[in-house]
């Protein structure tokens, strides 16, 4: 069994990853609530690469940047997000090729639900 997990009220900067996300990874739900996540550098989401589902609300993920897909957010195929009340500012996909700024679902079994976000 795989538990959600819940992060809180936290700061999130600088994390770099080479193969995955750089700030959060997570192969569980995770639940985000009052995050920020800045100037993180990953493959596949700079700030948040997730397998499962995502419930991001409250948060600010910004100048984040992937080199392949999701300068923000990338869901892995099979996995959902759900963004509330977030903002997502100046975030990148820079490699050749790349896709997704800010985000980006990886293949038709992924989704991604936006509502009230600037």
């Amino acid at each position: 069994d795989c538990p959600t997990v819940a992060i809180r009220d936290l700061v999130v900067r600088h994390g770099e990853h080479s193969v995955e996300s750089g700030g959060i990874e997570a192969s569980c739900d995770l639940t985000v609530e009052g995050v920020t996540l800045y100037h993180n550098r990953g493959y596949n989401g700079g700030a948040i690469g997730v397998h499962a589902t995502l419930a991001m609300t409250n948060s600010t993920l910004f100048e984040n940047e992937a080199t392949v897909e999701g300068g923000a957010v990338y869901v892995h195929p099979g996995g959902a997000a759900d963004i509330q009340f977030s903002t997502l500012r100046r975030n990148a996909a820079t490699g050749s090729g790349a896709q997704g700024s800010s985000l980006f679902a990886d293949g038709s079994s992924s989704s991604i639900t936006v509502s009230i976000a600037t």
